[in-house]
């Protein structure tokens, strides 16, 4: 396989991340602040998951967190043996001083956690959840498995209608309760609508739409026009206009929510500002930095304003990489995004791009996949996949107070999702 190494670099950072409890394997998100089984990192690292990991392995944590809803039907946000918001502060300081946290995760016993640093109740903890039964199911091919499930998925989704959270069509969420929980998202957020249009396509999928919260074409239609703008980007936020986050643009490609006769002219947007107006960042996560008022307290003591902003992380350039491999590019075939047409008014809402095609710190000429290529290459000198990489050296992130967490699974797994999905 093309660029093996890169792989092989990426499946050894997951597995390194897979830890026995009682026997029994058991994810975590990272091997030292993150060293919990992070749920919302569980799901999305599925993609890698899967390749690694028996069925039994992914039985075992949906049976978990199905069986550990809380009195509202809540999913956990993670599971510990310790409260994750200690282990994170804990073993974030020691970290940057060469020592290790030593209170292993799983001892003496697992416990379930619903709330963002104690205080905020997760938001997707459930819709991730039963995309990832679904996913299990389908990859599989578990219908059995599926059917047993049926009457606590219904369970699950309930818990948006039981909370009052389920308005018109829309999830509304609280503060801090995303994965960009260091801003104060609230309200209607385009991927938490994304997010349940994606779950309710696995469901028809699987044949189940008595499963359904909400009609699939309307909310299609309803998270377009609400969100959708003139620039060709989905806004992030109803309550905040002109926040746009790169990972929301990507996530909408890969699930399929962009129409198939859209995605080149949407993926050449995308490419035109992977280096976003004046961010000069690569593979920035979202744009423009948020107000301070708008920051939990903790990312600002600790030199992270910038963690959900003007920052690199390794799952959203993973997620770019395969995008970009799925519009074309491969050693033998490369990407030209210059040839793309990118005067397509995507179904009538955008209005025709015209500016010349950038790619990160490349010009139109260079393609996004070769680029990308290369920055993994010398990130893999690492040991490990990092979360974050500092925006203008490209190097792992590291201040007096935090240093980014190697391995981590999310990341990881995306590079490998990437390569595999083109190359095996």
């Amino acid at each position: 396989m093309p660029y093996n190494d890169i792989y092989q670099w990426a499946e050894k950072s997951l597995k390194a991340n897979l830890v026995m409890v009682s026997g029994d394997q058991w994810f975590t998100a990272g091997a030292s602040q993150f060293k919990t089984f992070w749920v919302r990192d569980f799901c999305y690292s599925f993609v890698g998951l899967r390749h690694i990991c028996e069925p039994s392995f992914f039985k075992r944590h949906l049976d978990f967190l199905l069986n550990n809803l809380n009195d509202q039907g809540q999913v956990p946000l993670y599971v510990d043996s310790i409260k994750p918001v200690y282990r994170v502060g804990l073993a974030s300081l020691m970290g940057v001083f060469g020592l290790k946290f030593n209170i292993a995760f799983g001892r003496p016993r697992l416990k379930s956690f619903y709330y963002v640093n104690t205080l905020y109740p997760v938001i997707d903890s459930n819709l991730l959840v039963i995309k990832t039964l679904c996913d299990y199911c389908l990859q599989f091919d578990d219908k059995d498995y599926f059917e047993s499930k049926k009457n606590q998925i219904k369970r699950v989704l309930d818990f948006y209608n039981k909370a009052n959270l389920l308005k018109e069509d829309f999830i509304y969420q609280g503060p801090f309760s995303d994965w960009m929980d260091s801003i104060s998202r609230q309200g209607v957020t385009f991927l938490t609508q994304l997010l349940l249009w994606h779950v309710q396509d696995l469901l028809l999928k699987l044949e189940a739409p008595d499963q359904l919260l909400v009609n699939q074409e309307s909310l299609k239609n309803k998270i377009t026009k609400e969100f959708f703008n003139s620039d060709g980007f989905y806004e992030s936020e109803l309550n905040r206009k002109g926040f746009i986050a790169l990972a929301d643009q990507l996530v909408a490609l890969d699930w399929g929510f962009v129409l198939p006769q859209d995605q080149g002219a949407f993926f050449a947007r995308i490419s035109q500002y992977s280096t976003y107006k004046d961010t000069k960042t690569p593979f920035w996560c979202s744009y423009p930095k948020p107000q301070s008022s708008d920051l939990i307290s903790h990312v600002k003591w600790i030199g992270l304003s910038h963690y959900h902003s003007h920052m690199t992380w390794s799952w959203i350039v993973g997620l770019y990489l395969k995008l970009a491999l799925k519009m074309g590019g491969s050693a033998g075939n490369p990407i030209n995004i210059s040839k793309v047409d990118l005067s397509s008014d995507l179904a009538g809402f955008a209005a025709p791009v015209t500016a010349p095609v950038t790619v990160g710190h490349t010009s139109k000429t260079e393609d996004d996949y070769v680029f990308i290529i290369e920055q993994l290459k010398s990130w893999s000198n690492e040991p490990y996949v990092a979360e974050i990489y500092d925006s203008q050296s490209l190097k792992p992130f590291k201040n007096c107070l935090y240093k980014s967490e190697a391995p981590f699974s999310w990341g990881a797994a995306f590079i490998m999702d990437a390569l595999s999905t083109r190359f095996f």
